[in-house]
Formats: structure tokens, C-alpha cells, sequence
């Protein structure tokens, strides 16, 4: 589509007119959103495919810039950034970062008085429900399996698809597997997020499918789609990064699909975060 013909024009320097196919109230929520961040043209001709790739290799308009990062290790810095437009109410003159994959381990760095903040899941956070550092935090986030549905792949039929969202039982991965206060995700929205205006009610409440959980259904779905693809059987590669809770998040979908859907077989491969971007890129999953 020609750029003229997208709705989207700069006015001057520092504003951006979008024009909206329909009403929407929850757009100036989306453009806090780093997916519609401005990108600097200079760093992008600059680095070229590059860009982005370690600390070196980026443009800073915020109160901090990041230092020694190179795309791959465990631990930097986020220094003071002196040409912040407002550097007075820059209060910290650094910020050191950890990357912690295990959650036991983050705890132990908390309690060592080594990290500020550690989030916690699976046993770590089952075992401190009353301790006094233990703090609940709300976030409108959803979390989701992605499929690849590619012509001759196992979830191009849409029949596969449905069969795998039911027979996940989604409350015992919530409870059981994550057990950090999360809650068992029905659509693509969080609940409490946005509502309805014509009807006031919770969006996510409002668009709940029907059945979330249906084994037996999950089966018969199963089966047809494996007919209808003329298939015997579904080996499916599930690709995830080498922090322990979404190993375990892979291991409980494994564990779900494979004893309770017949000629159905689950490979997991943890990788480093970079692999499963490289992966999901060229669809090999």
C-alpha cells in the first residue's frame, strides 16, 4: 500500500496524525506501546540490520542508555543519560541488570540483598504466600502458545487448533504450574482491561468462548482433523526459551496433549531467547 494511502502523516517535527477507519477509545492506550515507539531514520541507516543488536548499536531518548550489553550476555548496565531532555529528574546515576532464569536462584540473590526485585513463580512462589516481601501485581498481559499455519503443517486445520486450546486445562496451569496469582487466559484479552461500551461489561468476560476445557471433545476434533489432513499421527516441535518456568510451562503441555490425545507427540526444545526468535521468524516450529 503506498505510504499516502495508510492514514498516517507527520504534521510537523514532533506530531503524528493517524486516521481511524472506526471509533477507537482504547487507541492512545496502544501508543504507549513499544511496538509504535518512533524509530530514528539516522540510527536506522547507520546500523543497518545491525540495529538493535547490542548496546552500542542503539539511539537513547530516555532517562537512561544502556552500557555493555552485547545481545547475548547475562548482565549490564543502564547508565544516567546526559542528553535527556529533562536530566534533573534523573534521581539514579545507574541501574545494574540481571538476567535470573531460575526462580529459586532470583529468590536466594533477593534475600542475599543482591537484587531489588525478582519476580517469582512455580515452587519459589507456592512456598512465600505470607511473606512480608511477597507483593501481587496486576498486569494486563496475556500469555499464548504460537502456531505455526503453514499449508501441510499439523495446525493449518482449524479443527487441530481447537483441539489443542481444549485440552489444555488452563486453571491447573495457572495454579499448579505457574502459581505466581496468574489466571487461566479464554481470550486474547486480560481481564479487567477494557469493557464493552455499549454494554459496560469486562471485554474478556464478554467474548469467553462457550467451552474452554472439553476433553472428550478435544479428541473427536483431534481425530477429524488428523482425517481430514490424512494424517496417522501429529509430532509437534514446541520451541521455548531455558527459563525454568516456561520449561515447565513446556512440560505441562507436553504432559496434557500427549496423554490425553492419541498419536499426538510433543518435542520440546529449550533455547536461548534468540534461538526461539530466529525459529519462530522462519517458521520452524
Amino acid at each position: 500500500m503506498p505510504v499516502d494511502k495508510l492514514g498516517v502523516k507527520a504534521l510537523n517535527d514532533h506530531t503524528l496524525q493517524v486516521d481511524l477507519e472506526y471509533p477507537m477509545l482504547y487507541f492512545n492506550r496502544m501508543m504507549i506501546m513499544p511496538t509504535f515507539f518512533p524509530q530514528s531514520r539516522a540510527a536506522l541507516k547507520k546500523f543497518g540490520n545491525k540495529y538493535g543488536t547490542d548496546s552500542s548499536k542503539m539511539y537513547y531518548d530516555g532517562p537512561f542508555k544502556a552500557d555493555g550489553w552485547t545481545g547475548s550476555n547475562m548482565s549490564w548496565s543502564l547508565d544516567r543519560n546526559k542528553k535527556y531532555y529533562d536530566p534533573k529528574s534523573i534521581h539514579l546515576k545507574q541501574i545494574k541488570m540481571q538476567v535470573v532464569k531460575d526462580a529459586n536462584t532470583a529468590h536466594q540473590l533477593f534475600q542475599q540483598g543482591n537484587l531489588e526485585d525478582a519476580q517469582i513463580t512455580g515452587t519459589t512462589a507456592q512456598g512465600m504466600q505470607n511473606d512480608k516481601n511477597l507483593k501481587h501485581l496486576h498486569r494486563a498481559g496475556v500469555y499464548y502458545l504460537q502456531l505455526t499455519m503453514r499449508k501441510n503443517r499439523v495446525f493449518s486445520n482449524a479443527k487441530m487448533r481447537e483441539a489443542l486450546n481444549l485440552v489444555l486445562d488452563k486453571k491447573q496451569l495457572a495454579r499448579k504450574v505457574l502459581a505466581d496469582g496468574s489466571t487461566p487466559a479464554d481470550t486474547f484479552v486480560a481481564p479487567t482491561f477494557a469493557k464493552d461500551q455499549s454494554t459496560g461489561v469486562d471485554f474478556a468476560k464478554e467474548m469467553k468462548p462457550e467451552e474452554t476445557h472439553n476433553i472428550a471433545k478435544a479428541q473427536k476434533l483431534r481425530d477429524e482433523g488428523l482425517k481430514e489432513e490424512d494424517r496417522k499421527k501429529a509430532d509437534l516441535t514446541y520451541y521455548t526459551d531455558d527459563q525454568t518456568i516456561n520449561k515447565n510451562i513446556a512440560q505441562f503441555v507436553q504432559s496434557q496433549v500427549e496423554t490425553k490425545l492419541k498419536h499426538t507427540n510433543v518435542e520440546i526444545h529449550a533455547v536461548s531467547t534468540k534461538n526461539v526468535q530466529d525459529n519462530v521468524m522462519w517458521g520452524e516450529f
